[in-house]
């Protein structure tokens, strides 16, 4: 019979109950057919009541890992251990998972994952997602990913919420091949798509002291593992110029990536907070790439001439067709081509050139512009 055995500073919620089976389950060591313990075992193992090992085990069939019936509860998910490396070709959808479709860097994905499916002229169905950077969503788009026996999944994890590995081992253990796009998950094996933060974050701050700005702010949305990357790398450049620590700014940290109300109240005012100081900065790196033309209005607020009292690089996340938008100096990686690679390397998993763990990092190459934003620091 089965065993379960909680680890060290285990709790007797439901929650880390299910998390415990579910590992258990995703890992291959309870396998597709296996009959779990009964209920009394359970509790006697897990040292709880019956009602929290009910529930339980109702969560994990609401999510598809088991069937209860009248002779037991069986494991539902997973595949035969020789079936395991194997591709799926069951369904010949590619799944396009993205924490936003109206921000426009995570449509330029979305499009060169349509164009280079175009080309290859596989005739793969795709199907987008949009999670609205909410964990809870993801989950559920895997659960419909599973449902349907995907080819395979291009996926752009949250940053609200961590992922949690299991969420992806899910996918693999039913040979769904995945691949990230901009940023991984902790402790899972798959592809990557994306480019050098660090780089980033050097790059900008060495183009700053050159031009003699040594007070210098960082402006971001959302603070997560790559925004603090290049405040990180930007802090270790100047620290080795002996140039003061710069002023950091973080807007917001809310799941709902499509508030555009609350997002753009937010920046506006962390940015008259930043400007109307008398200490201001002269130069200003700001990873939301969508705040030229409020940097420019704010800016005019307060009798402040870009580039001339004030230099700024945004990174490269919306569209140059703005007039504004044009003039500022830019730094970034080509989205388009993050999807058109990210449907190269599924393919290539579909077609067994690439093993499902794979992990390899593909990291395009960073380009500056030379627009008009950036020029030496005022006298």
């Amino acid at each position: 019979m089965l065993a379960v055995k909680p680890e060290n500073n285990f709790s007797n919620s439901p929650d880390q109950i299910a998390t415990l089976l579910r590992n258990k389950i995703v890992a291959g060591e309870f396998k597709r057919g296996d009959k779990l313990p009964t209920t009394r075992q359970l509790t006697k193992d897990v040292k709880v009541s019956n009602i929290t090992i009910t529930k339980a085990l109702n969560s994990l069939k609401n999510e598809g890992l088991i069937r209860v019936g009248p002779r037991g509860t069986f494991v539902e998910f997973g595949t035969d251990v020789s079936e395991r490396t194997k591709i799926s070709n069951s369904s010949r959808e590619i799944a396009v998972c993205l924490s936003s479709i109206s921000i426009y860097h995570y449509a330029r994905i979305f499009e060169g994952v349509e164009s280079s499916n175009a080309d290859t002229k596989k005739n793969r169905g795709l199907q987008i997602y949009n999670t609205n950077g909410q964990l809870a969503k993801q989950a559920d788009t895997i659960m419909r990913i599973l449902d349907k026996k995907s080819s395979g999944l291009i996926l752009v994890p949250c940053v609200s919420e961590t992922t949690p590995p299991y969420q992806i081992r899910i996918l693999q253990s039913a040979s769904i091949p995945v691949v990230f796009c901009l940023r991984g998950v902790e402790g899972i094996k798959a592809p990557l798509v994306g480019w050098d933060w660090e780089q980033v974050g050097k790059i900008v701050a060495t183009e700053f002291l050159n031009l003699g700005h040594r007070k210098i702010a960082y402006i971001a949305g959302l603070k997560y593992s790559m925004s603090e990357t290049y405040e990180r790398a930007m802090n270790e450049v100047l620290k080795s110029a002996n140039c003061p620590e710069m002023s950091v700014y973080y807007g917001h940290n809310v799941d709902n990536y499509e508030d555009g109300a609350m997002h753009d109240k937010a920046k506006e005012e962390m940015f008259n907070k930043l400007l109307s100081n008398p200490q201001r900065p002269t130069a200003i790196f700001c990873n939301d790439g969508t705040s030229e033309s409020l940097i420019y209005l704010t800016a005019q607020k307060y009798g402040l001439k870009i580039p001339q009292d004030l230099s700024v690089i945004c990174f490269e996340h919306t569209r140059r067709d703005c007039v504004i938008a044009k003039k500022f100096t830019t730094i970034g990686a080509d989205h388009f081509s993050i999807g058109e690679m990210s449907l190269s390397i599924v393919d290539e998993m579909i077609e067994g050139k690439r093993s499902i763990d794979d992990d390899e990092k593909v990291l395009l190459p960073i380009t500056l512009s030379d627009n008009k934003t950036l020029t030496k620091a005022p006298a």
